[in-house]
């Protein structure tokens, strides 16, 4: 499966929507191997001004069976500089994340189920790049999160669910309802009630809220201490990306921790 789709500003392309994942269950010594497919279509952008989707909230401390789904994409863009995603971003801002308020796939404006998407609410700290005036609390989306099998396996197609050794076939509703789907896309991180974050943002006129742009290189975790941020990619914390940041923005206050917009 290749899709073509342009994800909160970047155009991608899918080269694998179909990962071997493992299963494992908290109280369970065991796992199994099986497939799941993402069902990723070309409206992402859509709306969930009606409130009245099933949007799920779970924690995996209080989920026993969660299974691992990690998406990769080919980029058209090398959002890894930091200076490229400062150009094709809209808001970046230094934030908390002061609640996660759950997670769903399904668009009930347009009535299609579309990518995972977690919904939350942020408290900005400083802002770097955008309006200085925004809200200092304000609703936002990121891809990703936790979503039970009983609720994605409503976005896939028919040959999807029923494809030979698919869980979607052999799982019971109620195995589906308490197994756990923990999505990710590239290389995009789950982000945590309680913590500051660096926030590259993108404003959607479809969920009339801000939502994260650049997978994980677009949500940097804060050390508010040392004033450094943390590369997912090596799951280290460096300076050497927000003095590139200060540079282009040219704010000399950037670094000063004590600089918190109240």
């Amino acid at each position: 499966m290749k899709n073509n789709l342009k994800l909160m500003g970047i155009t991608l392309s899918v080269v694998a929507v179909i990962g071997t994942i493992g299963l494992y269950n908290n109280n369970v010594t065991k796992e199994q191997e099986v497939e799941v497919f993402a069902n990723l279509n070309n409206s992402i952008e859509t709306s969930l001004e009606n409130k009245k989707v099933n949007i799920e909230k779970e924690t995996k401390e209080s989920t026993k069976n969660i299974i691992d789904m990690r998406t990769y994409f080919t980029l058209t863009k090398d959002i890894k500089d930091i200076n490229v995603l400062t150009e094709d971003t809209d808001l970046i801002v230094l934030a908390e994340v002061e609640k996660i308020n759950g997670v769903t796939n399904y668009c009930e404006k347009i009535d299609e189920y579309t990518m995972v998407f977690t919904f939350g609410e942020l408290k900005i700290n400083k802002v770097i790049k955008g309006d200085k005036n925004i809200d200092k609390n304000i609703p936002f989306k990121t891809s990703g999160g936790l979503i039970s099998l009983f609720e994605y396996e409503k976005g896939l197609e028919e040959a999807q669910k029923n494809k030979e050794g698919s869980i979607y076939r052999t799982y019971t509703e109620d195995e589906k309802k308490n197994t756990f789907l923990d999505v990710q896309y590239g290389n995009s991180i789950e982000l945590e009630e309680g913590k500051e974050y660096l926030l590259f943002l993108n404003y959607s006129d479809n969920y009339e809220m801000y939502s994260v742009t650049g997978f994980g290189y677009g949500a940097r975790e804060l050390d508010r201490a040392t004033m450094k941020i943390k590369n997912n990619d090596t799951n280290t914390f460096e300076n050497s990306d927000l003095k590139k940041l200060a540079v282009k923005m040219n704010d000399k206050t950037l670094f000063e921790t004590k600089n918190i917009e109240k």
